[in-house]
Order: C-alpha cells, then sequence, then structure tokens
C-alpha cells in the first residue's frame, strides 16, 4: 500500500489526537501479514498531566517569513 517505503507513513486521519489514539489501540500490532509491523505496547492516557512533557522543534523552520508565521507562533 507504501507508495515509497522510506516516506510514506499510513495511520489515522481524525480531528483529535484523542481519536487517533483510540484507533492507533485498535489498530496496532503484527498481523501475520506484514513483516513490518512489530506489537510493541502501546500505552495512552488521556488523563496523564501534560505539564511534565517537553517538546522540541527546530527553531529555524518556525523563523521563516511567510503566510502561516502567525499560525506557527500561536502553536
Amino acid at each position: 500500500m507504501a507508495l515509497s517505503w522510506t516516506m510514506d507513513k499510513l495511520g489515522p486521519l481524525c480531528r483529535s489526537a484523542e481519536d487517533c489514539a483510540l484507533v492507533l489501540n485498535a489498530v496496532h500490532g503484527a498481523d501475520g501479514i506484514d513483516p513490518t509491523a512489530r506489537t510493541v505496547p502501546f500505552n495512552w492516557d488521556a488523563d496523564e498531566d501534560l505539564s511534565g512533557l517537553r517538546i522540541g522543534y527546530f527553531q529555524s523552520a518556525f523563523e521563516a517569513d511567510r503566510q502561516t508565521r502567525a499560525h506557527d507562533e500561536a502553536v
């Protein structure tokens, strides 16, 4: 199903991260057909306190002067 093994990433398209987590929880893991699929734990807690998480980003990618700059800064 993938067009390019190095670039294509198949997954759910949802309205929220929580919806994606619900779908991923239902479909993740090896199925015996896809040799690249692995069964690993999927630990998701919707009530987890996010204040202790750290998020990294490439600052230079958000410094460009373009139409989306206001949206980038809001994120």
